[in-house]
């Protein structure tokens, strides 16, 4: 285990593990056996703190997903001109999206199939609200 993952604390490491899993491996490939070996806890920690597999993804999602609204805030930031503003954020995002591929392919085939999703459907509210709004200024300018 590396460094920079012993310096997390457990419930941080199992996200944190759970979220390269899934971008290496695929949704299908995660176990809650595996995530505990990868994070260097037992099986019963993984449990202790979400319950279940489902809980952690679902975890992991909400990380990805603040992810992706956390790069919008380069659009909010005045002090940048314009144009460096799309461009700090279009790196961002591109950078999530391409990091976690299957998160992102499952949030939009949730949306696609009107599965209730809460992670998912958070992210569209901001998306409808304040984002779209935050990238139409700095288009604007």
């Amino acid at each position: 285990m590396d460094e920079e993952l012993i310096a997390l604390g457990t419930k941080e490491r199992i996200i944190k593990v759970t979220m390269e899993i899934i971008a290496a491996e695929g949704f299908q490939n995660v176990t809650v056996r595996k995530i505990a070996t990868r994070a260097g806890v037992n099986i019963a920690a993984v449990n202790y703190h979400y319950g279940c597999k489902d809980a952690v993804i679902n975890e992991a999602l909400k990380t990805v997903t603040s992810k992706l609204i956390d790069a919008f805030r380069h659009l909010n930031n005045s002090e940048i001109n314009a144009q460096e503003r799309l461009r700090m954020f279009v790196v961002d995002y591109l950078n999530v999206l391409f990091l976690y591929p299957d998160i992102i392919r499952t949030i939009i085939d949730q949306n696609i199939h009107n599965y209730s999703m809460r992670v998912a459907v958070e992210y569209q509210e901001y998306v409808k609200t304040e984002g779209r709004e935050f990238i139409a200024e700095s288009l604007h300018e």
